[in-house]
């Protein structure tokens, strides 16, 4: 604040800060997989490799499998992974909402997790 009184900073202009990595398992695997989903939309090249350590195999092929159809232009900017909070969980699965910031946009990523023997918190599918 500058002490003029009703100045208001635009929105473009607002510095997103990335969420710390939670220190709770299962949101740390989803913070990480977050991470690489967004690098993974926006066309980065070896992102759909990282997701073999974040989630479970079925869907590690689906998204390789289906790489996100970019805008013909090309351009989307990278979203940056401003939050995650768990929501519903049981003994094996958890549900995760993670807030993404875009452009001065903010969207949510829904996450479902489960636990997998030997392998611990896994996600197992992006509900958008």
């Amino acid at each position: 604040n500058n002490g003029s009184g009703g100045s208001t900073q635009k929105l473009p202009n607002t510095v997103v800060r990335p969420a710390p990595t939670p220190k709770s398992a299962p949101l740390k695997v989803a913070h990480n997989f977050a991470t690489t989903f967004v690098s993974y939309e926006v066309g980065e090249k070896g992102a759909s490799k990282a997701f073999s350590k974040t989630a479970t195999s079925k869907l590690a092929k689906e998204l390789k499998k289906n790489p996100p159809k970019l805008p013909s232009n090309g351009q989307i900017p990278k979203a940056t992974v401003v939050n995650v909070v768990s929501g519903k969980k049981s003994a094996d699965s958890m549900a995760v909402s993670v807030s993404l910031m875009r452009a001065g946009a903010a969207s949510e990523l829904r996450l479902a997790l489960t636990k997998e023997k030997g392998d611990g918190w896994l996600v197992s599918e992006v509900r958008g």
